[in-house]
């Protein structure tokens, strides 16, 4: 049976399948863990759509890699629904004074929320000042963070 699940949102999508050097090492060790069947990924459907092409790869080849990536039997694919959608505009309406909370990042957190994923990762700024603000329990965000024995050799 599969360990917990985590959110990744567009950002470590994106930063991870561009080869971002900080990126490299976290999300190797949390995808391997996943491919041991420790952990599962969650990746919203508006994550998914966000992850459109990638620096420095023509078009073809950024939907190649990206199709890979998201079709992989450990990556969970959810669906932005009437649910999320609704604790969405909550999380909009009671963040509209700073710090205020974009309309993506507020349905990647309602994804979170509704679906009771306790970590979401990031590399968005204005998303990690929610870290511990919403959700019962609070969702931690963070950047990606693998929290096992070191199983890659040479990382």
């Amino acid at each position: 049976m599969p360990g917990p699940r985590r959110l990744w949102d567009s950002s470590v999508v994106i930063g991870y399948l561009a080869g971002e050097a900080d990126l490299a090492e976290p999300c190797a060790e949390i995808i391997a863990a996943a491919e041991r069947g420790e952990l599962e990924i969650a990746v919203s459907i508006e994550a998914a759509i966000e992850v459109a092409y990638l620096k420095g790869y023509d078009d073809d080849a950024s939907e190649r890699i990206i199709r890979e990536l998201l079709g992989r039997e450990y990556i969970i694919p959810i669906a932005v629904d009437m649910q999320v959608a609704a604790v969405a505009r909550d999380l909009i309406r009671r963040h509209r004074t700073p710090p205020t909370i974009k309309t993506k990042d507020a349905t990647h957190l309602a994804t979170a929320i509704q679906w009771n994923i306790p970590v979401m990762e990031t590399t968005d700024g204005g998303l990690l000042r929610f870290s511990g603000v919403e959700g019962n329990p609070a969702v931690t965000i963070r950047r990606p963070v693998y929290e096992g024995a070191r199983r890659i050799p040479g990382l």
